[in-house]
């Protein structure tokens, strides 16, 4: 059996919301197993790999796959704590070409709204956690959930831990969290299936319009997949509305 020694190891900044909730104090005197893996010892702690950025050993940047020592000094960062790593690889890569998402089944308005704001969005509510995992790897897409066991698989390469129970507050952490404000393109995404939508001219969608849309709008939208129309009116400005809150706001 592998000898048992203390390490001390500090979690900054947004990783004390997974402290909070076990009660550990910050700095931690932690007992480990020598030659523990550091990933094993962060995840004890109820912390999914996907939320931490920066791992710092005695000063020295580390992997997961560092292998834990007598008296180790461990500082655990998330994404945006305010801290040069210029020479620095972090952990984890958040550039992407095309920020791509697939959302767990208690995230349906949270995916309605990015959507809204235009980005890529997967979602059904009959996905199991393993078929979410599966999909994320396969698609290169961010997993955004709140159970936090679907981030604790080490499959799992990118993913976020959504705090708030509000969809609105939800969008706003996700903007942050991946810097996404410049990326923004509303209403080019169907919020239904979210397939791109495209112009479409009035009378290839006449037949399909309600009476009062026929005469008083001029200009649509359809979706590439479903076929759903858009067009504006009082919706169109309720949506801009919660537009100009969610960024505003961020």
């Amino acid at each position: 059996m592998n000898k048992i020694e203390i390490v001390e190891i500090r979690f900054f900044a947004d990783l004390n919301h997974f402290l909070m909730k076990s009660g550990d104090a910050n700095p931690i005197s932690a007992e480990i197993q020598i030659g523990q893996n550091i990933k094993d010892l962060i995840e004890s702690f109820g912390i999914p790999h996907t939320e931490v950025f920066l791992i710092m050993v005695n000063n020295n940047p580390a992997d997961f796959n560092y292998k834990l020592k007598k008296d180790d000094r461990i500082s655990v960062y998330p994404k945006f704590f305010n801290f040069n790593i210029e020479e620095i690889s972090p952990i984890q890569d958040y550039h992407f070409e095309e920020y791509k998402f697939i959302l767990d089944v208690h995230l349906g308005k949270l995916t309605k709204n990015l959507r809204m704001l235009g980005f890529d969005c997967k979602y059904e509510n009959n996905y199991d956690d393993l078929q979410i995992i599966k999909i994320g790897v396969e698609e290169n897409r961010i997993i955004l959930t709140r159970d936090i066991g679907i981030l604790k698989f080490t499959k799992v390469r990118y993913g976020y831990l959504i705090k708030s129970q509000n969809p609105d507050e939800q969008t706003q952490e996700v903007l942050l969290r991946y810097n996404l404000h410049k990326r923004i393109n509303p209403f080019s995404r169907c919020m239904e299936c979210n397939a791109l939508i495209s112009k479409v001219e009035k009378k290839k969608v006449i037949d399909k319009l309600e009476p009062k849309t026929k005469l008083y709008f001029e200009e649509f939208t359809q979706c590439t997949n479903c076929q759903r129309i858009y067009w504006g009116g009082s919706h169109l400005e309720k949506m801009n509305l919660l537009i100009e809150k969610l960024v505003g706001e961020c």
